[in-house]
């Protein structure tokens, strides 16, 4: 009996991987990972946004550029088309955060583009040959790593980071008392 049951889950589970592809895998990986780096740079205050911990050598700011010009420059292998925002030149958190948008916006354009047709197709990135979902999985990998500086940033000022706010029952993102 244990047997069958074993069988059962599998089967169940190899359909359940099967209805959804690693294209869509990976833009439901964006979608989420873009909109708490979105929502740490728009929520952080604007007193803060030049934040920089003892001994680090990014400011809040210089994280949320870093991420930007990085989109540019994945997105863009992902896509075939090269552009930046040169996002590091910008100098108020508005600009920065716009800065941000229009990167994301870029990547959701590349993100977009890709299906299991295209996805094993090759791009240049950094010099090397590499798979248009590689790419785009390095930009979700790159994207979560910075974020997760920028939650210890938002901890340090006593701010909880938007991927904890946003859970329900945890009090959106406002300052502990």
């Amino acid at each position: 009996m244990k047997t069958a049951t074993f069988f059962i889950a599998a089967a169940l589970s190899a359909s359940v991987m099967q209805a959804q592809s690693i294209t869509a895998e990976l833009k439901n990986q964006w979608e989420g990972i873009k909109g708490n780096v979105l929502k740490a740079a728009e929520r952080m205050p604007d007193a803060d946004f030049k934040f920089k911990p003892e001994g680090e050598p990014r400011t809040f700011a210089d994280l949320v550029t870093h991420i930007a010009d990085a989109h540019m420059g994945m997105c863009g292998a992902a896509s075939g088309e090269m552009k930046k925002v040169d996002a590091a030149s910008k100098t108020t958190k508005a600009d920065v955060v716009a800065a941000l948008k229009e990167s994301i916006a870029f990547c959701d354009a590349a993100y977009a583009g890709l299906n299991d047709g295209n996805v094993s197709s090759t791009v240049k990135m950094f010099g090397r040959d590499t798979t248009k979902f590689s790419a785009l999985n390095f930009n979700v990998i790159h994207d979560n790593e910075v974020y997760g500086s920028m939650a210890v940033y938002y901890r340090l000022k006593n701010i909880v980071p938007p991927s904890t706010a946003d859970r329900p029952a945890m009090g959106g993102g406002k300052k502990k008392e």
